[in-house]
């Protein structure tokens, strides 16, 4: 999670925590829910993320040794026949780089997808509190801005 997202969520929540503390302090209480499993669940994705980048890193390290010594021994692999051999290790090398990029773009679509929702049912509340005490007329408007 970037700081950016961290900042924004940060933000919001304060926002939020002042005006639903002048009004419903129920609320407030699942705001501060809200916005701790949000970042504790952001960082543990994003603990996923890190492990199946760090595989994906050192699959593309093997395949590219692999591929140097395939260049450095190239008469040798011509003069014995073995292109079949080198192609077909390569391509396995391709599909498992393959098969751990999948989590690694699944992980981190849910890592940016997690703040982006705390926000949204944050600003989504904030708007009920601030409508609710408009339209019951305990509050106005000028005083909440």
């Amino acid at each position: 999670m970037g700081v950016r997202n961290t900042t924004h969520i940060i933000i919001t929540g304060i926002v939020m925590v002042y005006i639903i503390s002048l009004s419903q302090p129920l609320l407030l209480l699942g705001a501060f829910v809200l916005v701790t499993v949000a970042l504790v669940l952001n960082r543990y994705i994003a603990k996923f993320t890190a492990e199946a980048k760090r595989k994906r890193i050192e699959l593309i390290r093997e395949a590219d040794r692999h591929i140097v010594r395939m260049a450095m021994s190239k008469f040798e692999i011509l003069q014995n026949d073995r292109i079949e051999a080198e192609s077909s290790r390569i391509e396995r090398y391709i599909d498992d780089i393959g098969i751990h990029a999948e989590p690694l773009e699944r992980f981190a679509r849910t890592a940016f997808a997690v703040p982006g929702s705390a926000i949204d049912f944050l600003k989504i509340s904030l708007y009920f509190v601030i409508g609710t005490g408009v339209f019951m007329k305990t509050q106005s408007v000028a005083t909440l801005v």
